[in-house]
């Protein structure tokens, strides 16, 4: 239901409706937006029940905005809720079965680095550097055993250098150290 002065504010140049200019403050506002739909509606229940509107339906006061503004984001933080309520389970779903396969990913990487370390380790032309190398340490050890055993030891050259330097000589008396 217009009135005569809507009539005549829609005659005059200039003159329009700030509703939507007052409610939706960017292309991208969905809380505008769907508070200019929710003010709309407003309007039309009252005109449909005879009653006249709290607010100017064509330009709305800025209680007005911030009221039905906070409406609309009270809807879209409900309807945010629930989609979140609703997908959790499956995201949950979702993000065990992205660990699983990684962790599954990851332990045959590992799988396949310690194949490849134990081939290489034993394979034939390692196992025999690795045998003539250990041949040729136990030859070395088992000589040094058999030239140190060959050798007289530290206490048996002083035993000897003792007994050298007590022997007589010809012209010495017997038991005098020679000098």
């Amino acid at each position: 239901m217009t009135t005569d002065d809507d009539t005549r504010a829609a005659a005059r140049p200039g003159s329009y409706s700030r509703a939507f200019e007052n409610m939706v403050q960017g292309p991208d506002d969905t809380a505008g937006l769907l508070a200019y739909a929710l003010f709309k509606q407003a309007v039309r229940e009252d005109a449909m029940n005879g009653t006249g509107s709290v607010a100017n339906p064509r330009n709305p006061s800025v209680t007005t905005v911030k009221v039905f503004r906070d409406a609309a984001e009270q809807m879209l933080a409900e309807v945010a809720t629930r989609a979140i309520t609703a997908a959790k389970p499956d995201l949950q779903r979702s993000s065990i079965a992205n660990a699983i396969t990684a962790l599954r990913d990851n332990l045959q990487t590992v799988q396949a680095n310690i194949t490849n370390h134990v081939t290489n380790q034993t394979r034939y032309r390692h196992a025999i550097i690795t045998g003539v190398i250990a041949w040729l340490i136990t030859i070395i050890i088992t000589a040094a055993v058999l030239y140190n055993f060959a050798l007289p030891n530290w206490q048996d050259r002083i035993v000897e250098a003792v007994r050298e330097a007590q022997v007589p000589t010809a012209g010495s008396p017997a038991g005098t150290p020679q000098r």
